[in-house]
């Protein structure tokens, strides 16, 4: 039964992730640069790797999930200020 609630909280998440995307898309185009797509597409494949041995043990402790906030923390504080909104 674990199984099946891991895989409807990643379903969901990717849907509404597309979702939401796709429906900005339409109303204006996203225009994003060569450098942003490898860095944020290399970002994104680190982050999926890192949960495969995370969803191995069945289930996310305190101690993987506060290493996954602090990853979010570090990579949301390393971005270029224009691309926090200032």
């Amino acid at each position: 039964m674990p199984g099946i609630a891991v895989g409807n909280i990643v379903g969901s998440n990717i849907a509404n992730t597309l979702l939401i995307v796709g429906l900005t898309s339409l109303v204006w185009p996203i225009r994003v640069s060569g450098a942003t797509l490898r860095r944020d597409t290399a970002v994104m494949v680190a982050a999926a790797i890192a949960l495969v041995p995370i969803f191995a043990t069945g289930e996310i402790g305190r101690l993987p999930g506060g290493l996954l906030v602090l990853a979010l923390a570090c990579y949301l504080m390393g971005l270029p200020a224009t691309r926090r909104g200032r």
